[in-house]
């Protein structure tokens, strides 16, 4: 699924954004592939707001909306 519509509370794992401009901007912002995260919370029409390890990070729409994810039960 896409992490744009990832929901609060969810355990996320990164498993793919596409080449070039995403991935870079993905990267700078701590993620990879493989990546485990937790959706701490998702503005409305905002960003999704991530707490990967001890930090939390806000991901714009637009690039969650290039990010998929698998949600860990």
């Amino acid at each position: 699924m896409k992490l744009s519509n990832a929901r609060p509370g969810d355990l996320l794992t990164i498993s793919y954004f596409p080449p070039g401009t995403v991935f870079l901007r993905a990267q700078r912002l701590g993620l990879d592939l493989g990546s485990l995260a937790r959706c701490a919370f998702v503005l409305p029409g905002g960003p999704v707001v991530l707490q990967l390890q001890r930090q939390m990070i806000a991901i714009g729409r637009r690039l969650a909306k290039q990010i998929i994810v698998e949600v860990n039960l």
